[in-house]
């Protein structure tokens, strides 16, 4: 790959690769004051944060809004209660994955994660309990990323379930509804691959004669990469400009010097102006990673144990007032058919 090439494909200021998928045009963010909660500040909005987005935390609030009005409660879960459960939930997520049968590549476990975050910035967890929708995200990853194994199988790695049957019946009624509430877009980018593929071309133009070196920055890269899913880096940047902070990142903790490849390779002929963007872009996706969110977890049980007084049993396969509505629903469609179709 030449110079001109990794500098198109890493272009800042084009974005040409990330505007040609669905990741901006299904799931756009803008703004990017907020991530998490009100609290978390660390982010300064610079012309480097230059792609045309909506905010994570509008989005969150108008989800949480809508649940509350419908239900005119005043029980119900904040913004940031909200978000405290999710990252608790992900926690879980990445944990149930890492430990899964057969074992998850990287790249899926990070395309469950997405699946996560997605179904709930325009969905409320008090509408639907993320303990039912984490395993359907792992579920359809299966499915997506081709790692084929019966549901038997895949039932056999829930050791909490006191009833697998019923966990089963969970799994097939929400598959479909977490695949329409993605949009149906089930392509998730992800930053594993450009960053395997920085290593290759790292290998060829620079390390040749040191293999260790490029096999240290890997695994050092890879660490980056595995905090990047606990936080919502994928919203606010493209995976080629993750990839290209995980590698700086691995090559300043490993002290392996690429100064003379990324000048050479990534920045090319840039001009001054837009290496300091690409800079102050990188800046922000290490902070990102690096300062995650942090709750105490007897904090986080409370705000569960709340989540269980006030979240939609009307959308729990369990309980009986969805299984009346499924009836209801079924007897619609049977009316219709019966009237119209021959």
């Amino acid at each position: 790959m030449t110079s001109n090439e990794l500098q198109q494909r890493y272009d800042l200021q084009t974005h040409i690769e990330a505007n040609e998928t669905s990741e901006l045009k299904f799931w756009p963010l803008d703004k990017i004051s907020h991530l998490l909660n009100s609290s978390q500040t660390f982010l300064s909005i610079t012309p480097a944060c230059h792609v045309a987005l909506t905010t994570y935390l509008q989005l969150r609030t108008k989800a949480n809004n809508e649940y509350v009005q419908k239900n005119n409660s005043t029980n119900c879960l904040t913004v940031d209660e909200e978000a405290m459960v999710l990252r608790y939930y992900e926690l879980q997520l990445k944990d149930f994955c890492e430990k899964f049968e057969p074992p998850m590549t990287k790249m899926a476990i990070a395309v469950c994660m997405q699946y996560f975050k997605r179904f709930y910035l325009n969905n409320s967890v008090m509408d639907y309990h993320p303990k039912d929708i984490y395993l359907i995200c792992v579920y359809l990853t299966c499915k997506t990323e081709e790692l084929r194994i019966p549901i038997t199988d895949f039932l056999s790695n829930i050791k909490n379930s006191s009833n697998l049957d019923q966990t089963a019946d969970i799994l097939l009624s929400y598959e479909l509804l977490l695949i329409e509430k993605l949009n149906f877009q089930l392509v998730i980018h992800t930053a594993y691959r450009p960053f395997e593929g920085l290593i290759i071309d790292l290998k060829t133009h620079y390390l040749r004669d040191n293999v260790n070196d490029a096999d240290r920055l890997r695994l050092t890269g890879y660490e980056f990469l595995d905090k990047t899913l606990l936080t919502d880096v994928y919203f606010l940047f493209p995976p080629s400009q993750i990839a290209l902070t995980a590698l700086l990142f691995a090559s300043i903790k490993t002290v392996v010097d690429i100064d003379e490849y990324v000048l050479k390779y990534i920045y090319g002929s840039l001009e001054s102006v837009q290496m300091l963007k690409i800079k102050e872009t990188i800046r922000l996706i290490a902070n990102l990673v690096t300062a995650p969110a942090k709750f105490k977890k007897s904090e986080v049980k409370q705000i569960v144990e709340k989540l269980d007084k006030c979240y939609n049993v009307d959308n729990d396969p369990r309980s009986d007032e969805y299984k009346k509505k499924r009836v209801e629903q079924f007897q619609t469609l049977t009316d219709y058919e019966a009237r119209h179709l021959p």
